[in-house]
């Protein structure tokens, strides 16, 4: 599918694991799942996925599976960075292989970059692949900032670098971009709670965890773009008080549990290890105080 006029609600998609392996089952349930809730793509191995806990091989293995569950009916963009230049690229071929639209490729972690050094990761990967790149900003986990800057001089100099993802949770960020960028780079915001005041500003649409079991920052969206902004208002206003719930749960446990909760009725977490579950009664208390703002 053809990413490059790709607008509306990304999926995040969480990782499924039990017993110590990826859920076949669980993947197939949440592509089902988003298909029928009207994302505009999905995007299997980000933070969402837990990606950092996956071996190269698991993250291969969990692209072709998410690929084998989608089955063409949406886009599928999976994260495919490593802090290795060279596994990059080869997780990248791999996922073009299993027939992805196009790869999410987050800046390298741990080590704090430069300006030029995270160019040069991102210009060697570009020159070597031919798959569309979407860039991945959230500096918040990764230690390294994607500035509009550099995004511009990476997109300038390869065709194939069509838009970014900014979950920096930084308004003047996600704005920085809008006003430096060509218009039809594409422009996500990363963070549920700034989904609408992104929207209005130009955003190309939204890449939202909570899309894993509720379909609010769908609907926002849609009312947005059929012009009902006090409808627009209302949705974000229960995503933004969904966010606030699930705030004070590390991340990304409480995604993991509601998708298991909700769409699959059991109350289990199976987050990849060494991701911890949420308890029963912890798992209880979280449904209970999000079941009435999801509805």
């Amino acid at each position: 599918m053809n990413v490059r006029k790709l607008e509306g609600l990304i999926t995040p998609v969480i990782t499924p694991f039990k017993n110590g392996k990826i859920d076949s089952r669980s993947i197939a349930e949440v592509s089902e799942f988003l298909y029928k809730s009207g994302v505009a793509g999905v995007f299997p191995v980000g933070s969402t996925g837990a990606f950092p806990f996956l071996t190269m091989d698991e993250q291969i293995e969990l692209i072709k599976e998410f690929a084998d569950s989608v089955s063409g009916r949406l886009p599928l963009l999976p994260g495919v960075g490593r802090n290795s230049i060279k596994e990059t690229i080869e997780v990248a071929r791999s996922a073009m292989k299993f027939g992805a639209s196009g790869v999410v490729i987050v800046t390298p972690y741990y080590i704090k970059l430069d300006d030029y050094s995270l160019f040069k990761y991102f210009d060697e990967i570009a020159s070597a692949i031919a798959a569309d790149i979407i860039l991945y900003n959230i500096p918040q986990f990764s230690g390294n900032v994607i500035n509009a800057s550099v995004a511009l001089k990476l997109a300038k100099k390869h065709k194939n670098i069509i838009g970014i993802k900014d979950s920096s949770a930084s308004f003047r960020s996600i704005a920085s971009l809008l006003n430096t960028m060509p218009k039809d780079f594409l422009i996500f915001q990363g963070q549920d709670d700034l989904l609408l005041q992104s929207l209005m500003i130009g955003a190309s649409g939204g890449a939202c965890g909570t899309t894993n079991f509720s379909d609010l920052a769908v609907r926002v969206y849609k009312e947005y773009k059929k012009g009902n902004i006090g409808n627009a208002k209302v949705y974000q206003e229960k995503l933004s008080k969904l966010m606030d719930t699930i705030a004070d749960i590390p991340f990304p446990i409480a995604y993991n549990f509601l998708f298991n909760k909700i769409v699959m009725g059991r109350s289990e977490t199976n987050a990849v290890p060494p991701i911890r579950s949420l308890s029963r009664s912890e798992g209880e208390v979280l449904y209970r105080n999000i079941k009435s703002i999801i509805k």
